[in-house]
């Protein structure tokens, strides 16, 4: 029983707009912390043994999660030692073993502390370490592929396996992790000066207030197809500003949907439905999401 593992706490019917920058999201019957890598590794091989499904939600950006009761799968939280960073020196180099809970920003913070440069461009994205290694996220040019070392992760049937960076296929917004459950994220990274980094972190910060909109929202909403950026296809198929009940396409930038308060799944699904179709239509290219859809489906 799932009550019976340590390092594991359930929590039952938890609204879990609660816990996406999306602020959309239904309640989940079954709604789980774990603390432990012992716990975890018990949990999954519960799981797996009962056929139980589960979806591991990490900083609940890049994320549209069904409406309605969910009691079809178990959310997962990963919390204790998974929300920790530990440092090693390697002369000129820094080793970073960090949880995979562990948020990005907080993550580029830190590293600051630590004078060591190449993790300032995470402070823009709003996921965590785990999440974020999984679909190899980026900014201002640089991605997560560039600073990864190793990666600590279960297998769905509980297996422990390390994976090191050349034993990973990494691309645009995707890798050959999906599928595993991240545990921990060993980094690599430069010494740097103090000043330096943190005027870095400073310029992304500014640039994503100036090109971004406020508030709720799960970030880009497509891939960039090759050669193009999506927001500009958006744009020119006239959806920047497109409202569907209380979920619109951002003016500010397009390649964005913004919860104005009371947004629903459903409608969130309709409007990246409708940009793939115009996108398609006009330019004959396929809009890939890159926002994960939970409980939803875009086939008809």
């Amino acid at each position: 029983m799932l009550d019976k593992i340590e390092g594991v706490e359930i929590f039952r019917n938890v609204c879990l707009k609660d816990f996406t920058t999306f602020r959309i999201g239904g309640n989940v019957d079954k709604f789980v912390r774990i603390y432990s890598e012992e716990g975890l590794r018990d949990f999954i091989k519960f799981c797996y043994s009962e056929g139980i499904d589960f979806f591991l939600l990490g900083g609940g950006s890049n994320v549209l999660i069904r409406d309605g009761r969910i009691d079809d799968f178990i959310v997962v939280k990963l919390e204790g030692e998974f929300r920790s960073v530990k440092f090693s020196g390697d002369g000129e180099w820094g080793r970073v073993f960090v949880g995979a809970g562990y948020s990005l920003p907080a993550f580029s913070k830190v590293m600051l502390n630590y004078l060591l440069e190449g993790a300032e461009f995470c402070i823009g994205i709003p996921g965590s370490v785990g999440g974020g290694v999984v679909m190899n996220a980026g900014a201002h040019g640089n991605e997560l592929k560039d600073i990864v070392s190793n990666v600590f992760c279960f297998s769905r049937n509980g297996e422990k396996i390390v994976f090191s960076k050349d034993e990973i296929s990494f691309s645009y917004r995707d890798s050959s992790l999906k599928g595993y459950i991240v545990t921990f994220v060993e980094f690599r990274l430069r010494g740097g000066i103090k000043e330096k980094i943190k005027e870095r972190i400073n310029e992304y910060l500014m640039y994503r207030s100036s090109t971004q909109p406020r508030g709720f929202s799960a970030g880009s909403v497509f891939k960039n197809p090759e050669n193009t950026n999506a927001w500009k296809l958006i744009r020119e198929v006239g959806l920047a500003g497109y409202r569907i009940g209380d979920v619109m396409f951002s003016e500010k930038h397009s390649n964005f949907i913004v919860n104005l308060g009371n947004g629903k799944a459903e409608d969130v699904l309709e409007l990246i439905k409708i940009a793939r179709k115009r996108v398609f239509e006009s330019f004959g290219i396929t809009f890939e999401p890159e926002i994960k859809l939970v409980g939803l489906s875009l086939e008809e």
